[in-house]
Protein backbone atom coordinates (compact mmCIF):
# COMPACT_ATOMS: atom_id res chain seq x y z
CA UNK A 1 0.00 0.00 0.00
CA UNK A 2 1.56 3.48 -1.01
CA UNK A 3 0.78 6.82 0.62
CA UNK A 4 1.42 10.25 -0.29
CA UNK A 5 1.28 13.27 1.14
CA UNK A 6 1.66 17.11 0.12
CA UNK A 7 2.44 19.51 2.69
CA UNK A 8 3.03 23.61 2.56
CA UNK A 9 6.42 24.38 3.69
CA UNK A 10 5.49 28.05 4.54
CA UNK A 11 2.81 26.89 6.85
CA UNK A 12 5.39 26.39 9.29
CA UNK A 13 6.95 29.79 8.86
CA UNK A 14 4.12 31.51 10.07
CA UNK A 15 2.95 28.94 12.62
CA UNK A 16 1.99 30.74 16.35
CA UNK A 17 3.46 28.12 18.85
CA UNK A 18 5.67 26.12 16.60
CA UNK A 19 7.70 24.79 19.89
CA UNK A 20 4.14 23.35 21.62
CA UNK A 21 3.61 21.74 17.86
CA UNK A 22 6.82 20.03 17.41
CA UNK A 23 6.41 18.40 21.15
CA UNK A 24 3.25 17.53 20.35
CA UNK A 25 3.69 15.52 17.25
CA UNK A 26 7.29 14.96 16.82
CA UNK A 27 9.79 12.71 19.06
CA UNK A 28 12.97 14.25 21.08
CA UNK A 29 14.98 12.52 18.17
CA UNK A 30 13.26 14.48 15.36
CA UNK A 31 13.32 17.40 17.22
CA UNK A 32 17.04 16.83 18.10
CA UNK A 33 18.13 16.13 14.26
CA UNK A 34 15.88 19.65 13.19
CA UNK A 35 17.87 21.57 15.70
CA UNK A 36 21.01 20.53 14.52
CA UNK A 37 20.60 20.67 10.30
CA UNK A 38 19.35 24.42 10.70
CA UNK A 39 16.13 24.34 12.50
CA UNK A 40 14.33 24.62 9.01
CA UNK A 41 10.85 24.89 7.43
CA UNK A 42 11.92 22.30 5.01
CA UNK A 43 13.04 19.87 7.20
CA UNK A 44 9.55 20.71 9.59
CA UNK A 45 7.79 19.87 6.85
CA UNK A 46 9.46 17.02 5.18
CA UNK A 47 9.27 15.08 8.72
CA UNK A 48 4.98 15.47 8.91
CA UNK A 49 4.82 14.52 6.02
CA UNK A 50 6.50 11.39 5.86
CA UNK A 51 3.99 10.91 9.26
CA UNK A 52 1.10 11.57 7.01
CA UNK A 53 2.09 9.62 4.16
CA UNK A 54 2.93 6.56 6.29
CA UNK A 55 -0.76 6.86 7.82
CA UNK A 56 -2.19 7.13 4.77
CA UNK A 57 -0.54 3.93 3.99
CA UNK A 58 -1.86 1.99 6.07
CA UNK A 59 -5.63 3.36 6.12
CA UNK A 60 -6.14 4.50 9.65
CA UNK A 61 -5.10 8.04 10.09
CA UNK A 62 -3.90 9.32 13.25
CA UNK A 63 -6.63 7.58 15.29
CA UNK A 64 -5.25 4.39 16.35
CA UNK A 65 -1.76 4.99 15.96
CA UNK A 66 -0.52 8.46 17.08
CA UNK A 67 2.12 11.21 15.45
CA UNK A 68 4.93 10.22 17.86
CA UNK A 69 4.46 6.18 17.27
CA UNK A 70 6.03 7.53 13.48
CA UNK A 71 9.74 8.38 13.91
CA UNK A 72 11.67 9.72 11.48
CA UNK A 73 15.80 8.63 11.63
CA UNK A 74 18.00 9.33 8.77
CA UNK A 75 21.78 8.18 7.39
CA UNK A 76 25.04 9.38 7.17
CA UNK A 77 23.79 10.84 3.84
CA UNK A 78 20.35 12.07 4.87
CA UNK A 79 18.24 9.40 3.21
CA UNK A 80 15.41 9.15 5.40
CA UNK A 81 13.75 5.77 7.42
CA UNK A 82 10.35 4.93 9.45
CA UNK A 83 10.80 3.54 13.27
CA UNK A 84 7.21 2.83 14.50
CA UNK A 85 6.24 2.30 17.89
CA UNK A 86 3.24 0.47 17.61
CA UNK A 87 1.79 -2.68 17.31
CA UNK A 88 1.09 -2.01 13.80
CA UNK A 89 4.16 -3.08 13.13
CA UNK A 90 3.89 -6.55 13.58
CA UNK A 91 1.81 -6.60 10.86
CA UNK A 92 4.72 -4.87 7.91
CA UNK A 93 6.47 -7.15 6.53
CA UNK A 94 8.42 -4.12 4.55
CA UNK A 95 8.29 -0.41 4.17
CA UNK A 96 10.09 2.24 2.53
CA UNK A 97 9.72 6.16 2.19
CA UNK A 98 11.12 8.81 0.34
CA UNK A 99 10.50 12.91 0.67
CA UNK A 100 11.23 16.14 -2.03
CA UNK A 101 11.26 19.48 -1.88
CA UNK A 102 9.72 21.81 -4.48
CA UNK A 103 9.59 25.43 -4.42
CA UNK A 104 7.05 25.80 -0.76
CA UNK A 105 6.46 21.85 -0.42
CA UNK A 106 7.02 18.58 0.84
CA UNK A 107 5.94 15.61 -0.84
CA UNK A 108 6.47 12.00 0.71
CA UNK A 109 6.21 8.90 -0.07
CA UNK A 110 5.87 5.76 2.07
CA UNK A 111 5.17 2.15 0.70
CA UNK A 112 4.06 -0.41 3.33
CA UNK A 113 4.15 -3.87 2.60
CA UNK A 114 2.03 -6.02 4.86
CA UNK A 115 2.10 -9.88 5.86
CA UNK A 116 0.68 -12.59 4.15
CA UNK A 117 -1.58 -13.45 7.33
CA UNK A 118 -2.69 -17.16 6.65
CA UNK A 119 -6.28 -17.76 7.95
CA UNK A 120 -7.00 -21.77 9.65
CA UNK A 121 -10.39 -22.23 7.57
CA UNK A 122 -10.78 -25.70 9.11
CA UNK A 123 -12.52 -24.98 11.97
CA UNK A 124 -14.91 -22.31 9.87
CA UNK A 125 -15.51 -25.12 7.31
CA UNK A 126 -16.47 -27.95 9.84
CA UNK A 127 -19.12 -25.55 11.49
CA UNK A 128 -20.29 -24.52 8.01
CA UNK A 129 -20.51 -28.79 7.75
CA UNK A 130 -22.99 -28.91 10.60
CA UNK A 131 -25.56 -26.63 8.75
CA UNK A 132 -28.00 -28.03 6.58
CA UNK A 133 -28.84 -27.04 3.54
CA UNK A 134 -31.61 -24.59 3.05
CA UNK A 135 -34.24 -24.94 0.61
CA UNK A 136 -34.40 -22.68 -2.32
CA UNK A 137 -38.32 -21.65 -1.87
CA UNK A 138 -37.59 -21.54 1.89
CA UNK A 139 -38.55 -18.83 4.25
CA UNK A 140 -37.83 -17.67 7.52
CA UNK A 141 -40.31 -19.00 9.22
CA UNK A 142 -38.99 -22.41 8.09
CA UNK A 143 -35.78 -21.72 9.95
CA UNK A 144 -36.73 -22.34 13.87
CA UNK A 145 -38.18 -19.16 15.99
CA UNK A 146 -36.09 -18.13 19.16
CA UNK A 147 -37.87 -16.12 22.17
CA UNK A 148 -35.09 -14.01 24.13
CA UNK A 149 -36.93 -13.30 27.50
CA UNK A 150 -35.48 -10.64 29.66
CA UNK A 151 -34.40 -6.66 29.64
CA UNK A 152 -35.42 -4.50 32.82
CA UNK A 153 -35.39 -0.40 32.80
CA UNK A 154 -31.47 0.31 32.30
CA UNK A 155 -30.72 -3.45 31.08
CA UNK A 156 -31.43 -3.37 27.46
CA UNK A 157 -28.24 -3.87 25.73
CA UNK A 158 -27.92 -7.23 26.54
CA UNK A 159 -31.67 -8.62 25.10
CA UNK A 160 -31.17 -6.68 21.63
CA UNK A 161 -27.47 -8.08 21.31
CA UNK A 162 -28.83 -11.90 22.11
CA UNK A 163 -31.64 -11.36 19.52
CA UNK A 164 -28.79 -10.33 16.92
CA UNK A 165 -26.09 -13.11 17.61
CA UNK A 166 -29.56 -15.31 17.17
CA UNK A 167 -30.33 -13.79 13.82
CA UNK A 168 -26.37 -13.56 12.50
CA UNK A 169 -26.30 -17.81 13.62
CA UNK A 170 -29.37 -18.47 11.36
CA UNK A 171 -32.46 -18.12 13.29
CA UNK A 172 -35.39 -17.15 11.57
CA UNK A 173 -37.48 -15.88 13.78
CA UNK A 174 -36.12 -14.12 16.91
CA UNK A 175 -38.58 -12.41 19.42
CA UNK A 176 -37.64 -10.19 22.04
CA UNK A 177 -40.52 -10.94 25.18
CA UNK A 178 -39.34 -7.63 27.25
CA UNK A 179 -41.35 -5.99 29.90
CA UNK A 180 -43.56 -3.24 28.35
CA UNK A 181 -41.70 -0.41 30.00
CA UNK A 182 -39.08 -1.26 27.97
CA UNK A 183 -40.47 -2.36 24.64
CA UNK A 184 -40.09 1.35 22.58
CA UNK A 185 -36.44 1.36 23.56
CA UNK A 186 -35.68 -2.09 22.11
CA UNK A 187 -38.18 -1.13 19.01
CA UNK A 188 -35.90 1.60 17.99
CA UNK A 189 -33.01 -0.83 18.45
CA UNK A 190 -34.83 -3.53 16.69
CA UNK A 191 -34.14 -4.07 12.88
CA UNK A 192 -34.43 -7.85 12.26
CA UNK A 193 -35.71 -8.83 15.65
CA UNK A 194 -39.43 -8.80 16.29
CA UNK A 195 -40.22 -6.95 19.84
CA UNK A 196 -43.58 -8.56 22.17
CA UNK A 197 -44.08 -6.29 24.89
CA UNK A 198 -45.22 -8.11 28.30
CA UNK A 199 -47.63 -6.22 31.00
CA UNK A 200 -45.31 -4.84 33.73
CA UNK A 201 -47.22 -1.94 35.44
CA UNK A 202 -44.92 0.19 34.55
CA UNK A 203 -42.50 -1.27 37.20
CA UNK A 204 -39.69 -2.06 34.91
CA UNK A 205 -39.50 -5.68 34.87
CA UNK A 206 -41.51 -8.40 34.68
CA UNK A 207 -44.45 -9.27 37.37
CA UNK A 208 -45.70 -12.62 38.18
CA UNK A 209 -48.89 -11.19 37.80
CA UNK A 210 -48.58 -11.53 33.93
CA UNK A 211 -46.46 -14.54 33.89
CA UNK A 212 -49.98 -16.24 31.73
CA UNK A 213 -48.74 -13.45 29.28
CA UNK A 214 -45.01 -14.68 28.86
CA UNK A 215 -45.91 -18.51 28.58
CA UNK A 216 -48.43 -17.89 25.47
CA UNK A 217 -45.94 -15.64 23.70
CA UNK A 218 -43.43 -18.86 23.74
CA UNK A 219 -45.60 -21.31 23.49
CA UNK A 220 -45.21 -21.73 19.54
CA UNK A 221 -41.42 -21.19 19.81
CA UNK A 222 -38.74 -23.10 18.91
CA UNK A 223 -36.40 -22.04 21.62
CA UNK A 224 -36.08 -19.72 24.29
CA UNK A 225 -33.75 -17.86 25.62
CA UNK A 226 -34.02 -16.53 28.88
CA UNK A 227 -31.61 -14.52 31.77
CA UNK A 228 -29.80 -11.63 30.35
CA UNK A 229 -30.70 -8.25 31.60
CA UNK A 230 -33.49 -9.19 34.34
CA UNK A 231 -32.07 -7.79 37.16
CA UNK A 232 -31.90 -9.10 40.73
CA UNK A 233 -35.80 -8.61 42.84
CA UNK A 234 -38.27 -10.73 44.13
CA UNK A 235 -41.03 -10.79 41.00
CA UNK A 236 -38.00 -12.82 39.45
CA UNK A 237 -37.79 -15.11 41.99
CA UNK A 238 -41.59 -16.21 41.70
CA UNK A 239 -41.20 -16.58 37.64
CA UNK A 240 -37.70 -18.53 37.79
CA UNK A 241 -38.71 -20.81 40.30
CA UNK A 242 -36.44 -23.15 41.93
CA UNK A 243 -35.93 -26.65 39.99
CA UNK A 244 -36.19 -30.22 41.57
CA UNK A 245 -32.15 -29.97 42.01
CA UNK A 246 -31.99 -26.48 43.45
CA UNK A 247 -29.92 -24.90 41.25
CA UNK A 248 -31.52 -22.14 39.44
CA UNK A 249 -29.09 -18.79 39.97
CA UNK A 250 -26.81 -21.24 41.98
CA UNK A 251 -23.93 -19.69 43.21
CA UNK A 252 -20.40 -19.50 41.75
CA UNK A 253 -17.70 -21.06 43.28
CA UNK A 254 -14.70 -22.43 42.28
CA UNK A 255 -13.76 -26.21 44.28
CA UNK A 256 -10.10 -27.37 45.04
CA UNK A 257 -9.52 -30.98 45.60
CA UNK A 258 -5.84 -32.52 46.24
CA UNK A 259 -5.58 -36.30 47.24
CA UNK A 260 -4.85 -36.95 50.57
CA UNK A 261 -2.50 -40.12 49.98
CA UNK A 262 -0.51 -40.75 46.86
CA UNK A 263 -1.70 -43.43 44.60
CA UNK A 264 1.23 -46.12 43.91
CA UNK A 265 1.01 -47.54 40.18
CA UNK A 266 2.12 -50.81 42.02
CA UNK A 267 -0.92 -51.09 43.68
CA UNK A 268 -3.39 -51.22 40.42
CA UNK A 269 -6.19 -49.32 39.13
CA UNK A 270 -7.05 -46.39 40.63
CA UNK A 271 -10.13 -43.80 40.86
CA UNK A 272 -11.26 -40.66 41.40
CA UNK A 273 -14.96 -40.25 41.81
CA UNK A 274 -17.00 -36.80 40.92
CA UNK A 275 -20.74 -35.61 41.68
CA UNK A 276 -22.01 -38.56 44.14
CA UNK A 277 -22.87 -36.37 46.97
CA UNK A 278 -21.01 -39.12 49.32
CA UNK A 279 -17.15 -39.14 48.02
CA UNK A 280 -17.81 -35.33 46.31
CA UNK A 281 -20.45 -33.68 48.59
CA UNK A 282 -22.51 -31.36 47.14
CA UNK A 283 -22.09 -27.37 48.18
CA UNK A 284 -24.14 -25.13 49.61
CA UNK A 285 -24.40 -21.60 48.37
CA UNK A 286 -26.69 -18.41 48.22
CA UNK A 287 -29.10 -18.47 45.48
CA UNK A 288 -28.88 -15.01 44.27
CA UNK A 289 -32.65 -14.94 43.11
CA UNK A 290 -34.14 -15.39 46.29
CA UNK A 291 -31.74 -15.10 49.05
CA UNK A 292 -32.35 -18.44 50.44
CA UNK A 293 -29.18 -21.06 51.45
CA UNK A 294 -29.49 -24.12 48.90
CA UNK A 295 -27.68 -27.33 48.01
CA UNK A 296 -25.87 -27.68 44.72
CA UNK A 297 -27.68 -31.08 43.46
CA UNK A 298 -24.41 -32.13 41.12
CA UNK A 299 -22.50 -29.35 41.87
CA UNK A 300 -23.62 -27.94 38.70
CA UNK A 301 -21.81 -25.01 37.07
CA UNK A 302 -19.03 -24.89 39.44
CA UNK A 303 -14.86 -24.87 39.11
CA UNK A 304 -12.93 -27.91 39.75
CA UNK A 305 -9.23 -27.98 40.41
CA UNK A 306 -7.96 -31.66 41.09
CA UNK A 307 -4.60 -32.68 41.95
CA UNK A 308 -4.24 -36.61 42.05
CA UNK A 309 -0.59 -37.16 43.66
CA UNK A 310 0.95 -40.39 42.22
CA UNK A 311 3.86 -41.86 43.20
CA UNK A 312 5.53 -45.11 41.71
CA UNK A 313 7.53 -45.64 38.04
CA UNK A 314 6.02 -46.46 34.80
CA UNK A 315 2.86 -45.00 32.89
CA UNK A 316 -0.92 -45.35 33.00
CA UNK A 317 -3.52 -44.33 30.94
CA UNK A 318 -6.23 -42.54 32.17
CA UNK A 319 -10.21 -43.13 31.24
CA UNK A 320 -13.39 -40.88 31.79
CA UNK A 321 -16.33 -43.07 32.71
CA UNK A 322 -19.79 -41.42 32.88
CA UNK A 323 -21.42 -43.84 36.13
CA UNK A 324 -24.50 -41.62 35.73
CA UNK A 325 -25.74 -41.58 32.18
CA UNK A 326 -24.84 -39.80 29.39
CA UNK A 327 -21.58 -36.89 29.94
CA UNK A 328 -21.04 -34.01 27.76
CA UNK A 329 -17.94 -31.53 28.70
CA UNK A 330 -14.68 -30.33 28.47
CA UNK A 331 -11.41 -31.12 30.52
CA UNK A 332 -8.00 -29.67 30.81
CA UNK A 333 -5.50 -31.96 32.02
CA UNK A 334 -1.67 -31.67 32.79
CA UNK A 335 1.37 -32.82 34.51
CA UNK A 336 4.42 -30.47 34.50
CA UNK A 337 3.62 -29.95 30.66
CA UNK A 338 1.77 -27.40 29.31
CA UNK A 339 -2.42 -28.98 29.54
CA UNK A 340 -4.62 -31.21 27.40
CA UNK A 341 -7.78 -30.28 26.69
CA UNK A 342 -9.78 -33.21 26.18
CA UNK A 343 -13.45 -33.04 25.38
CA UNK A 344 -15.99 -35.78 26.00
CA UNK A 345 -19.10 -35.93 23.99
CA UNK A 346 -22.40 -37.97 24.74
CA UNK A 347 -23.15 -38.07 21.18
CA UNK A 348 -20.89 -41.13 20.57
CA UNK A 349 -23.10 -44.58 19.90
CA UNK A 350 -23.64 -46.09 22.99
CA UNK A 351 -21.43 -43.72 24.84
CA UNK A 352 -22.85 -43.00 28.67
CA UNK A 353 -24.30 -45.86 29.57
CA UNK A 354 -23.98 -46.33 32.92
CA UNK A 355 -21.50 -48.86 33.02
CA UNK A 356 -17.97 -49.42 33.97
CA UNK A 357 -17.53 -50.61 30.29
CA UNK A 358 -18.11 -47.37 28.75
CA UNK A 359 -14.62 -44.96 29.03
CA UNK A 360 -13.69 -42.71 26.95
CA UNK A 361 -9.60 -42.28 26.86
CA UNK A 362 -7.71 -39.23 28.48
CA UNK A 363 -4.04 -40.32 27.59
CA UNK A 364 -1.36 -41.36 28.95
CA UNK A 365 0.51 -39.93 31.99
CA UNK A 366 3.62 -40.84 34.41
CA UNK A 367 2.99 -41.79 37.89
CA UNK A 368 5.10 -39.96 40.13
CA UNK A 369 3.76 -36.76 39.15
CA UNK A 370 1.20 -35.06 40.08
CA UNK A 371 -1.80 -35.32 37.70
CA UNK A 372 -3.53 -31.71 37.05
CA UNK A 373 -7.35 -32.22 36.45
CA UNK A 374 -9.22 -28.97 35.37
CA UNK A 375 -12.95 -29.06 34.58
CA UNK A 376 -16.44 -27.10 35.07
CA UNK A 377 -19.06 -29.67 35.59
CA UNK A 378 -21.49 -28.95 32.61
CA UNK A 379 -25.20 -28.77 33.23
CA UNK A 380 -28.31 -30.95 32.16
CA UNK A 381 -25.93 -33.86 32.41
CA UNK A 382 -26.21 -37.31 34.12
CA UNK A 383 -24.15 -37.55 37.28
CA UNK A 384 -21.70 -38.79 38.86
CA UNK A 385 -18.74 -40.04 36.99
CA UNK A 386 -15.23 -41.31 37.57
CA UNK A 387 -11.93 -40.74 36.45
CA UNK A 388 -10.03 -44.27 35.90
CA UNK A 389 -6.09 -44.54 36.63
CA UNK A 390 -4.97 -47.81 34.75
CA UNK A 391 -1.24 -48.74 34.49
CA UNK A 392 -0.20 -49.68 30.87
CA UNK A 393 0.52 -53.25 32.11
CA UNK A 394 -2.18 -54.43 34.34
Amino acid sequence: MIGIDICSISRFSNMKNLDKFLKRYFTNLNIDYILKTGNRDETIAGIFSLKEAFVKAIGTGFGNISPIDVEIIHNFSGKPDLIIHNEIIKKIEDLSCSVSHDSDYAIAVVDVKFLNISINTKNALECKNLILNRKDDGHKGDFGKVGIIGGSIGMCGSVDLCAKASLRTGSGLVYNICPNSISDILQIKAVENIVLPISDDNKGCFTFRYIDEIIDKISNLDAIAIGCGLGRNEENAKILEADAHDRRGIFPLSVIKESISCWDISSGPGKLIVGDGVEDLFYQGYDELDGQQRVNVGNFGMTYDVIIHTCGKGQYRLYFNPLGGIYEGVFTIKEKSLPLVYEVKGRRRYFGEKTIRDTWPMGVWHAGQDLHLHFVIAGATYLPFQFLLVPIDA
